[in-house]
């Protein structure tokens, strides 16, 4: 597991600030950013006061793959509950 703490001004995302995102929300980067490597990166906690460093850990395609099973199965029971 790849795990790795930056500052959280080193990363601009194109709908806000780093520090918009909550705790547990995956990241998608298409390129090598703030010292992250493309890919896809969960965030794991933020540090500081001013919640200025952020630790993010590397997710696996069979982690993806995982979370994306667990979503759809979530989806087909609230339709199967609203019918």
């Amino acid at each position: 597991m790849t795990t790795l703490t930056i500052a959280t001004s080193s990363i601009e995302l194109d709908n806000g600030d780093l520090k918009d995102l909550g705790v547990g929300n995956l990241l998608e980067l298409d390129a090598p950013a703030g010292g992250l490597s493309a890919g896809t990166w969960r965030l794991g906690a933020y540090h500081g006061d001013f919640q200025d460093q952020a630790t993010l850990i590397r997710v696996t395609a069979a982690e993806i793959h995982q979370l994306r099973r667990e979503s759809a199965d979530w989806l087909k029971a609230a339709f199967r509950a609203a019918e």
